[in-house]
């Protein structure tokens, strides 16, 4: 079963907060250390690493791209049951800074992506759509997190990342087990092709 969590927050509505646990060991979280260009280190390991995506999409094949060079962080024990993070709009791998560490020292592998034509994945010059992301976070999880084959991550993402989580989770139940969208936005309408098909199906079986 896929487990669905939303964040909105502006929310008039304040539901009673839970008391706070106190931990006997505060958890420890080292900061990630992050260079100029965007790659990033833990304790002196690096955690930045890539990994070619060949999209299958249209807009791809339309701009004759056939690899896109995919950038993601990487954090935990690689038998950890897996989390992937997915950044919002206009941001990368680095809006995440503050909790990979921590969500690796709970006790997960825990991956960050640039989508694609942000942080430091490649930037083909196409059309871009969010099927794109939604394939390109797909890939990482089959190609990267060996997801697929029994293992299913949890996904959480921001903004644009929360409609990538939410999608990925709906298209590919097979790869995720529970999803987190915090402020999700985007695209929450069937494309144009397929609301056409369905509203054709519909007035056909009048």
């Amino acid at each position: 079963m896929l487990r669905v969590a939303i964040l909105v927050v502006g929310a008039t509505a304040l539901l009673p907060r839970p008391q706070p646990k106190i931990r006997s060991t505060p958890l420890r979280a080292a900061a990630l250390e992050w260079s100029p260009a965007g790659v990033a280190q833990a304790d002196g390991t690096l955690v930045s690493r890539t990994f070619a995506y060949a999209p299958t999409l249209a807009c791809a094949a339309d701009a004759g791209v056939t690899s896109i060079e995919t950038s993601y962080v990487a954090v935990g024990a690689p038998d950890a049951p897996p989390v992937l993070l997915v950044h919002g709009f206009g941001a990368s791998s680095y809006h995440w800074r503050s909790n990979v560490n921590a969500i690796a020292e709970a006790g997960y592998r825990v991956y960050a992506v640039d989508l694609c034509g942000f942080g430091r994945s490649e930037k083909p010059v196409m059309d871009y759509d969010s099927d794109l992301w939604v394939e390109q976070c797909a890939a990482l999880l089959r190609d990267v997190a060996g997801c697929g084959s029994g293992a299913r991550a949890v996904v959480a993402g921001n903004s644009i990342g929360g409609f990538t989580a939410l999608a990925l989770g709906a298209l590919h139940p097979e790869l995720v087990r529970g999803v987190a969208s915090l402020n999700g936005a985007g695209r929450f309408a069937p494309p144009p092709d397929v609301a056409a098909a369905e509203e054709a199906a519909r007035l056909a079986a009048e």
